[in-house]
Parts: structure tokens; sequence; C-alpha cells
């Protein structure tokens, strides 16, 4: 098969009728819910046993990402923003889809804003915010133009690029200059004056799995949209471990508290002969992967604002109505970013925000969700 082939294959990721499989899919959910860790971080778990409520709390999400993975297989599901009014109806589900559009605006720019404020202040602190804000949101719409098939193949170079990030952190761990004497003891008692922040925070580092709704028509049938969530959030776990347990190794219990953004600052201590600032390649690296989850939500966004005008128009991403509609709510997010979160005080407070958020819709969503499900079988029986 020659080259032209491989590309137009329909086995191949390259392919446009190529749709979501199970790696896709799995490595999809991994990458939303990490870039929670990048901005919420760990340093407020003060205790190396609280290791144990991460795990708890991939337990308990886990519960979360059924629910969702049931409504991403089931026939409403999979015929994405359609399937939700079909299941509130048409008045509920506008209400519904308002409040949704006024929590992706929220998402974007906190998240947009997050991303900004780490690369501005570790890597490129000559530079105005303006331009690395402009240059951000003109690769997010470049992105979000290619369609939301396009779009979520993109997974898979946002995870190949990112995991690499893992395996320095490994690399970290293992060093000479660290002791793991750092992680003990393993065991102690979780339930302290820091229970409920640290609950709250290991919540909102799992969420991102909710703004996956209307991604139903775009995967596979064949696929086990159950067995590859699952897988994925498993992988969130296993991340999740990793990191935090290297910042206890690294920094020692006494000392990570006081370092903000560890996940970042760690890597700025990795040398090596060609390279002596790695924290210079690891943060326009992860720029793959905040792009991926905000051109999602730009067309969740967009798809949204059109079945609210209209419920029966179908909308299309690749159009110039969508790259306007894109940049002026673009625009509309630098403008807003460039006036409330310009200091360190606002940005640690849209940070809050954000989290928050994150913990609301990661609950609420989900529990919308089952409540409709339990409606429509009583319904129907």
């Amino acid at each position: 098969m020659d080259r032209v082939n491989i590309i137009n294959s329909k086995k191949s990721y390259f392919s446009s009728k190529h749709k979501i499989d199970s790696v896709m899919l799995a490595l999809l959910i991994n990458r939303v819910q990490v870039i929670h860790l990048i901005i919420f971080s760990t340093e407020r778990l003060q205790y190396p046993h609280m290791v144990w409520l991460i795990i708890l709390g991939g337990v308990i999400s886990q519960l979360n990402i059924y629910i969702l993975s049931r409504w991403l297989s089931s026939h409403m599901g999979k015929k994405g923003i359609v399937g939700i009014f079909d299941m509130f109806g048409d008045v509920f589900s506008k209400i519904f889809l308002f409040v949704w559009l006024c929590f992706m605006f929220i998402k974007f720019i906190t998240i947009s804003s997050a991303y900004i404020y780490l690369l501005h202040k570790y890597l490129m602190t000559q530079h105005p915010k303006t331009t690395l804000m402009l240059i951000f949101t003109m690769i997010i719409v470049y992105l979000a133009s290619k369609g939301f098939s396009n779009t979520l193949k993109f997974t898979i170079i946002t995870f190949v690029f990112s995991i690499g990030v893992l395996f320095l952190f490994i690399s970290l761990i293992i060093s000479s200059f660290v002791s793991v004497q750092d992680v003990f003891p393993l065991f102690g008692n979780i339930f302290n004056s820091n229970f409920l922040i640290s609950i709250v925070l290991i919540w909102g580092i799992f969420s991102g799995p909710e703004y996956l709704i209307f991604i139903g028509p775009y995967i596979r049938s064949d696929v086990n949209i159950p067995k590859s969530m699952f897988i994925g959030n498993l992988l969130t776990v296993t991340e999740y471990v990793i990191f935090y347990l290297g910042t206890f190794i690294f920094y020692g219990a006494d000392f990570l508290p006081y370092v903000q953004h560890s996940y970042i600052s760690a890597m700025g201590y990795l040398q090596f002969r060609s390279i002596q600032r790695l924290d210079m390649i690891i943060l326009p690296v992860l720029i793959v992967s905040f792009a991926l989850f905000l051109a999602i939500i730009l067309l969740s966004s967009f798809k949204a604002v059109l079945y609210i005008i209209s419920s029966k128009n179908k909308p299309i991403e690749n159009t110039p109505l969508f790259i306007i509609i894109s940049l002026i709510f673009a625009s509309a997010c630098i403008s807003f970013v460039l006036k409330v979160a310009t200091t360190e005080i606002q940005a640690l407070f849209w940070n809050q925000i954000l989290l928050y958020v994150s913990i609301f819709t990661y609950t609420i969503i989900p529990t919308m969700m089952l409540i409709a499900f339990l409606g429509k079988s009583r319904r129907g029986k």
C-alpha cells in the first residue's frame, strides 16, 4: 500500500472517516483530567499518606465515569447534543445549554489564563501577556476549525507529546540526590484539619470528562465505552500517584507546602548535557493538552449556541460562521483575562474559581444524567 492509500485508509488515524476508537477514548479521558493537576497542583496535600485520598478519589471518580460512559453508550448519547433534547425536552434542554455556556465561558477563560500565567512566570517573563494570549487562542481556534472529529483525533498527538513528562518525572524520582524516606509514613491520620481542603482539591483534579457528553456521534460503534473510559481514569490515577509521591521524594514533606506549582518547578532541577532547563521545553509541550481541551470547549459552545437559537439546524464546525464566532468568543476571553487576571493574587483567585466550577460540574452533570436515566427507565416501565 502506497503512502497516499495509507493516509486515506479507513484504519488510519489521519483518515477523515476514522472515528474515535478504544485507545483514543481512553487517552482523551486521561488528558482532559491531567491538565487540572497541572493547574491546581498538589502541594496543599501536606502529608504523604494523603496519596490514599488520591486513590480513593479515583475510585469515586470511576462512578462518574461509569455514568458518563452509560450516557455515551446510549441511543440518545450517540446523537450528541440532539440526544440532550430527546432526554430533557426542548425548553429544559435550552436552559441546560445556556447554563452550560456560562460554565464554558468561565472554564475557557480560567484555564487559558492559568496556562498563560505559568508560561509567563516560568518561561517568557519578558513577553507581554497580550501577545502570549493572542497566539494561544489562535492555536485553539485553528485546531477547533478542523472540526470535532479531527480535533478529537489530536488526542494521540497530545498523549505522545505529554507522556514524556511522566518519564522525566520518574527519572527525577530515581535521581541520586533524592531520598525515598521522605514519603514515609504512608499510613497516618488523614482525617486532620486539612482533610476537607484535600478532598475538594482531589475531586477537582479528576474533573474534565463531564465536558465530553457531546462526543457520542464521533465514537465508533464497536468501542466498549465503559471499559475505555475506565482505563483512561485508571491511567490518570497512576499518573497522579507518581507525580504526588515524586514531589514528596524530591522536595520533602517540610519544604513541599511552600513550593508553588511543584509539578513544573521540579522539572527545572533536571539537567542533561544538551539541555540545561527542561521546563523551557515542558511548558511549550503542555500547550497541546491545553489546546485540545479548550478546542473541545470551543466546539461544544458553538454547537450549544446554534441549538439554542434553533434546535433544528445541524451545526457544521469548519465554516466561516464558526471561525467568526470563535474569534469573537476568544477575543472576549482575552479582554476579560487581561483585565482581571494580571497579578499573582488575581491568578490565584481565578484558580480557586476554576477549582470550584470543576467540582460543581463534575458533581452536577453526572448526577443530572443519572436522574434522567432513572426517570426514563421508570416512565418506560
